[in-house]
C-alpha cells in the first residue's frame, strides 16, 4: 500500500474542550477509514484550523446512498465490517457538542470528514 498522510495544521492553536482519549479514538478511527477508501494508492490529508478539523481523502468516495447510512448502527460498506466505528465516533462527537459532517465532493472527488469544533 502506498497511501500517503500529511497534515497542514493551523498556525494558530486549536482550542477545545475533550476527552483525549475518546477524541483520540474518534481520530483513529476516521483517518483508518480514509486510508483504508484509498485502496493501494492515494492520498490523506489532516488539516486544522482554530474551529475545525478536516481529515480529506482521495479515495473511492461515497455515493448518496451509502452516505444516508453511514452513521446507522450496524451499517458497513467493508466485507468484513461490523459497522460501528462511525457510530460510536458520531456519538462520541455529539458527546463534545462538535457538529460533523462526511462526505464527497462533487466537484473535486475528494471525500471529507469535517469536525467543526465551536462557534
Amino acid at each position: 500500500t502506498d497511501v500517503k498522510i500529511s497534515c497542514r495544521l493551523s498556525e494558530t492553536e486549536v482550542v477545545a474542550e475533550i476527552d483525549r482519549i475518546l477524541i483520540e479514538q474518534v481520530l483513529v478511527n476516521i483517518v483508518k477509514n480514509a486510508v483504508e477508501s484509498c485502496g493501494q494508492t492515494g492520498l490523506v490529508e489532516i488539516s486544522t484550523e482554530p474551529n475545525w478539523v478536516i481529515v480529506a481523502d482521495n479515495g473511492k468516495g461515497i455515493s448518496e446512498e451509502v452516505a444516508q447510512n453511514l452513521f446507522s448502527p450496524f451499517f458497513s460498506t467493508k466485507v468484513n465490517g461490523q459497522g460501528i466505528g462511525l457510530m460510536f465516533a458520531a456519538e462520541i462527537l455529539r458527546r463534545h457538542g462538535f457538529e460533523f459532517s462526511l462526505a464527497t465532493d462533487a466537484t473535486d472527488g475528494i471525500t471529507r470528514f469535517t469536525i467543526v469544533l465551536g462557534r
